[in-house]
């Protein structure tokens, strides 16, 4: 069974921009989308690309827990 690497971007003007093709493939822009393809394509690694839903890198809660980029790393989300 082959396991997918998640992989939580924040997109930003000329730095990371996620594009999805028609067909579902998925090809990041900018000079950090770049990089990140680049690097995720050496790995030879399953991933997949998702988008932070609120644009935060992530602050913790008082719970433990956190928003942003973080929380849905922690949350496997």
């Amino acid at each position: 069974m082959s396991r997918k690497t998640i992989v939580v971007v924040r997109p930003t003007e000329l730095l990371m921009h996620v594009n999805r093709k028609e067909n579902g493939e998925v090809q990041l822009e900018g000079c950090e989308g770049k990089f990140l393809q680049i690097v995720l394509e050496a790995l030879r690694i399953q991933y997949e690309i998702v988008v932070s839903k609120d644009m935060l890198f992530g602050e913790p809660l008082p719970d433990g827990n956190f928003t942003g980029m973080i929380g849905m790393v922690q949350r496997g989300s």
